[in-house]
């Protein structure tokens, strides 16, 4: 542990939880847990561009897989902004309520807004994607890790918590109630993400963990109508499959990059004799 390896944990804490979580649970209070969820695809494609700003990403513009990552990341784009500025018609489903109905129809009036957020809270997530790939090269013990980014979250949270809710003490209560339950879950498996996500990105890339990020989109849009009543909408159905499609075009293109050749096999000299 270094001074400098030490300053690089507290930015990371500041992009992921404090900046991340606080934009991604406000944006999501502003729309719908589906609406969040389809547009939290846009993060391969967000940290792929990203990640060319800082010349961690070669694109070759000249190859098939070159031109396939830069149409998919336009097109995740646009189907992010589809799903932003155009609602459709609402699908009727035999589970929805009148009630939630107008809830969610009330949330519609700040789509504008919370998908600003939750773009934001995308774009803190791969700030902090690409500082950890970094800081992991010279601090590879990522248990530690772990506890040194939760830590120092929690305590930037806390104190951003004491500025912001000073005039409100009511909000320190706790309740035993869904509150505390989602407040402990929440924190628990937060950081068991962070941990399993540098894991796996270590162990097989950050494409293979990015493969799995379109299932969070159906798993919650399936669980969050039912359980939730959220009503669905075409124009929101239809912008997420084009960012799932941009996706495939760009995790097409990145997997073609880390296909390796075989090694070649040994050569056998002239003479040469078992023993």
């Amino acid at each position: 542990m270094t001074t400098k390896i030490f300053a690089q944990i507290v930015i990371m804490s500041i992009f992921e939880p404090l900046l991340e979580q606080n934009l991604y649970y406000t944006g999501m209070q502003l729309t719908t847990a589906t609406f969040t969820a389809a547009m939290f695809n846009l993060i391969p494609a967000i940290t792929f561009v990203m990640a060319c700003v800082f010349r961690l990403e070669k694109v070759s513009i000249h190859t098939h897989r070159g031109k396939a990552k830069v149409v998919g990341t336009c097109v995740a784009v646009a189907g992010a902004m589809m799903m932003t500025f155009w609602s459709g018609q609402v699908i009727p489903l035999p589970w929805t309520r009148s009630l939630h109905a107008k809830k969610i129809h009330m949330h519609a009036d700040g789509i504008l807004e919370g998908g600003l957020m939750i773009v934001s809270s995308c774009l803190s997530w791969s700030f902090y994607v690409i500082l950890q790939a970094k800081v992991v090269v010279s601090y590879p013990a990522k248990l530690s890790l772990t506890a040194l980014i939760c830590i120092m979250g929690a305590i930037g949270s806390t104190v951003t918590a004491l500025i912001w809710e000073r005039n409100d003490p009511k909000a320190w209560k706790f309740y035993p109630d869904i509150t505390l339950l989602a407040s402990l879950y929440g924190g628990c498996f937060s950081a068991i993400t962070v941990y399993v996500v540098g894991w796996m990105a270590q162990k097989k890339g950050p494409v293979f963990v990015s493969i799995f990020n379109p299932i969070n989109l159906i798993v919650t849009a399936v669980i969050s109508s039912v359980v939730l009543s959220e009503q669905m909408f075409v124009g929101r159905i239809i912008g997420a499959f084009v960012i799932i499609i941009g996706i495939s075009f760009v995790l097409w293109g990145k997997l073609g990059e880390q296909t390796t050749p075989p090694p070649p096999e040994p050569e056998v000299t002239q003479g040469s004799t078992d023993v």
